[in-house]
This record gives structure tokens, sequence and C-alpha cells, in this order.
């Protein structure tokens, strides 16, 4: 039978090696918890980043394949919360609401760019359009696409990019040779061909889209003036 003596000093140890031990523990949850955390931050933060740019999108009119490569990722995104974090908020219905997009950006169809006159409202498509583009350059997807669809889904955002440039400059090109300022005409010209030659991609359809305007830059003002022929797609 141990003394009074020595029994004090190992319940003191004890106490420590107990105290150490729960410490331990403790961190290591907190740990946890805060990894879980993190994960699910960064999940929110990449959803908002899409979600946001296709909605600022939808005047734009991107080809189905394209949404469709973006709405999955939310909807993995989400499976990956509820699997760090059942508990989440919400969860059920946002990932009801993700899927249901999903489905429904199957079927749209991209059509033609639209016209969009306006400096302020371009660039802002043209910033959602680069939010994308970065998107994959940066994160990318939760699950990694192929070389093929990935370049697929980059150039069809940067056509997207070639288009709504195109339609804007040769607008303000017409309208501006409608009031006879040849300069200001001319320098549209000159700025669409430039981002085109800069920007890219380098595919077909954006070659055309540079030699129309290079076309269009050396007609005669005079005898164009006036002229209402649709450049649209």
């Amino acid at each position: 039978m141990f003394s009074e003596q020595l029994l004090l000093p190992l319940v003191v140890i004890g106490l420590v090696i107990l105290t150490l031990v729960m410490s331990g523990v403790a961190r290591r949850y907190q740990q946890q918890q805060a990894a879980r955390r993190s994960v699910v931050r960064r999940m929110e933060a990449a959803i908002r980043q899409v979600e946001l740019a296709l909605e600022r999108l939808q005047p734009v009119g991107l080809d189905s394949a394209v949404k469709q490569v973006f709405r999955g990722d939310v909807v993995d995104r989400y499976r990956m919360i509820g699997r760090v974090f059942r508990r989440y908020p919400g969860l059920a219905q946002c990932l009801e609401q993700a899927e249901v997009r999903l489905r429904n950006d199957a079927v749209n169809v991209a059509g033609v760019a639209p016209t969009i006159k306006d400096e302020v409202e371009l660039q802002r498509l043209l910033g959602s359009l680069e939010d994308l583009l970065g998107y994959l350059d940066g994160q990318g997807t939760v699950h990694p696409l192929s070389r093929e669809t990935l370049e697929a889904v980059q150039t069809a955002l940067g056509e997207r990019r070639a288009e709504l440039l195109f339609q804007h400059h040769e607008a303000l090109f017409r309208a501006k040779q409608e009031e006879g300022d040849v300069d200001a005409a001319r320098t549209h010209m000159r700025r669409l061909m430039e981002a085109l030659r800069t920007l890219g991609p380098n595919t077909s359809r954006v070659h055309e889209l540079y030699q129309r305007a290079a076309i269009e830059l050396d007609t005669p003002l005079a005898a164009a003036g006036g002229s209402s022929r649709s450049t649209g797609g």
C-alpha cells in the first residue's frame, strides 16, 4: 500500500498527464474545426464568384456546355460542404436550387451576342467573363476538367468576349459615321482591332471579326455612311 506521501505525487502526475491528453484532444478538435471552416469558406467564395458571374452574363447568352461546367462545379461544391459540415444551414435547399439551375441551363441556346453600347455595362460584362476565365486558371473546378474540355470552355468564353467587343465598337463606329465624325469612327475600329489582336483567342471566329473590322476601317467613310446592314453573329 502506498503511503500518503507517495500517493499525492502520483495523483498530481496523473492529473498533469490527463490535462495534457485532454489539451491535445481539444487542440486537435479545434484544428479539425478550423480546417472544416476553411474548406467551407473556400467553397462559399467560389460558389459566389461563379453564380454572380453567371447571373450578370445572362444577357450575353453563354453556350449551354460552358454553363454546365460552372453549374456542375457549384453542385459539386455544395456536396463537398455537406461532407465536411453536415449541419450547414440551408444546405439541402441550396443544393436543390443549384441542381435545378444545372438542369435548366442544359437546354439554353447561346444565340447572337447582344450589342452593348454603354461602356460601363460592357466593361461589367467583360469583367464577368474574365472572372470565369480566371476561375478556371486559378483554383479550377473541384473535379479537374480534361484538357480538351478546359480549352473548349476557355475558347468559348474568349470568343464571346471578342463578339461583345465587336458588336460594341461596330455599333459606335456606325453611329459616329452618321454624325460625320470620321476620326472618332476610325478610333473605334482601331480600338476593336487592337483588343482582338491582344486578347484573342487565336481562332477562326476571332480572325473573322478582325478581318471585318479591318474592312470597315479601310472602307471610305463617305461611301459607307448611313449603311444599316446587320453585323450580328
